[in-house]
């Protein structure tokens, strides 16, 4: 929420550092009247038009590609305003550089706006819209007050151009998301379990800081969650690996920086480490149901570093990792999800009343209450287990995914049920916790699958009377 916050005063600070300098310059530097008609003109339409359109468009591109993307671009889009403004010879360069501008406002002003009532409660989006606004006019404010300052400085086109590319560079700076954060977890995970030094030392401190994303690329088709069944294959060229593989719904795997790419050498599963932007590496994209990124990754004798030989203990070990986070995650969002539907049931009236009142509804709650808790109590359990013993860490894995497995789906349609046709809106969040809990029932392995795994590790006595 802070960083959203931080977003809003930058895109304040952006909008902001023309208001003062630009009006300036269209006097001094271009021979056009503060008050004329073609100053107003080139800012309510290339702006305000344009800015208009952007709002509109930025919805439904974020649906396609995702709201961070859209936020980036709008970004990118920035770039060049104040250097444009520095170079222009002309005042048509300073209305291309504001129709740049209504562009930048239009897509970074929707993201943040709708990506903070996304992470909101309902009775709380009041005062979530009053921060946004204040945080967005105290950058203009800051804008205009330093911008001015800096003009008497430095003079008003180095001035707005050194103030303009820091504020664009600070909104590009890479925070860590908690997609980052969930699979650095992973990654750093196995790196700092069974990786040499001197991969540790490279890739390590760049995994924690966020500066790195470093995933699993692990499924392949065909195999059902099955970690053993691996089809790519690795040979030593020289001194080095090169990797041939092609696996399938890796996360965020056209974001990544590198890949823990398990593959089999001299018939043994090895784990190695690959370089996005390594020769013969290709990725194809696509958004998930959820809104998050996923790719098919290729590879063509693919330069790779060797993490360790024993690949599908460090890969069985990732896993868990990957479900304990999942399961942790899970908990929060099917809580969210609980929340919400309590606050709705009780402000929506039918015959007079609040559905709240009604007994049937009150059981189906308590329900979903029920599984919330067990679900809780299993994501502890699959914590505390992460540093068992293989076979002991593996059971409990499998156990504690198939009781989230089973809440996450309960608590998902359950919620949607009491709220009616609301609750598959896109424009209504639970939609998208619902979305959410139905993708991480099928990470890392599904119910069945782990209900299967429990099965098989099942003895014959459960030990009471042994």
């Amino acid at each position: 929420f802070l960083h959203q916050l931080l977003q809003v005063l930058l895109v304040g600070l952006t909008i902001g550092m023309t208001r003062t300098v630009v009006p300036a310059l269209a006097e001094s530097d271009f021979g056009v009247p503060k008050n004329s008609f073609v100053l107003l003109a080139s800012f309510v339409v290339a702006f305000g038009l344009v800015k208009g359109v952007m709002n509109f468009v930025a919805g439904r591109l974020s649906e396609r590609i995702g709201r961070k993307p859209v936020l980036m671009l709008g970004w990118l889009v920035a770039l060049p305003i104040p250097v444009m403004v520095w170079l222009a010879p002309n005042w048509s360069w300073v209305v291309a550089a504001t129709v740049l501008l209504g562009v930048n406002q239009g897509l970074t002003w929707s993201m943040t706006q709708t990506s903070k009532l996304d992470i909101t409660r309902l009775e709380e989006r009041g005062l979530t819209l009053g921060l946004n606004e204040f945080a967005g006019y105290v950058g203009v404010a800051l804008a205009g007050i330093l911008t001015a300052y800096m003009a008497t400085r430095f003079g008003a086109r180095q001035g707005l151009l050194i103030f303009g590319l820091t504020v664009i560079g600070l909104a590009l700076l890479k925070f860590p998301p908690f997609t980052s954060i969930f699979l650095g977890a992973i990654a750093g995970g196995v790196l700092a379990g069974y990786a040499p030094e001197a991969v540790k030392t490279a890739w390590l401190p760049k995994i924690a800081s966020g500066e790195a994303l470093v995933v699993l690329a692990y499924q392949e088709r065909a195999a059902r969650y099955k970690l053993d069944a691996c089809k790519a294959k690795a040979t030593l060229a020289g001194i080095s690996y090169a990797l041939t593989a092609t696996k399938s719904i890796v996360a965020a795997g056209d974001q990544a920086d590198a890949f823990l790419v398990p593959a089999m050498l001299d018939g043994q599963q090895a784990l190695f480490l690959v370089e996005r932007t390594a020769s013969g590496v290709t990725t194809q994209g696509y958004g998930t149901q959820d809104g998050s990124r996923a790719a098919e990754v290729t590879l063509a004798n693919a330069p790779a570093t060797l993490v360790t030989l024993d690949g599908l203990t460090a890969l069985e070990h990732a896993v868990d990792i990957g479900i304990a986070a999942t399961c942790a995650e899970a908990v929060g969002v099917m809580d969210k999800t609980l929340t919400i539907t309590a606050e709705y049931m009780n402000t929506r009236k039918q015959f007079g009343v609040v559905i709240s009142s009604f007994q049937a509804l009150r059981h189906r709650a308590a329900d979903v209450k029920m599984q919330l808790e067990l679900a809780r109590s299993m994501s502890f359990y699959a914590s505390l287990k992460l540093n068992s013993p293989a076979p002991e860490r593996r059971a409990a894995m499998a156990r504690a995914k198939y009781q989230l497995g089973n809440s996450m789906r309960f608590v998902g349609q359950q919620c949607v049920q009491l709220h009616g046709g609301i609750g598959v809106t896109d424009d209504y969040i639970v939609s998208h916790y619902f979305k959410r809990l139905t993708q991480m029932e099928m990470s890392f392995g599904d119910s069945l699958h782990h209900l299967g795994e429990v099965s098989a590790r099942m003895q014959d006595t459960a030990g009471v009377f042994a």
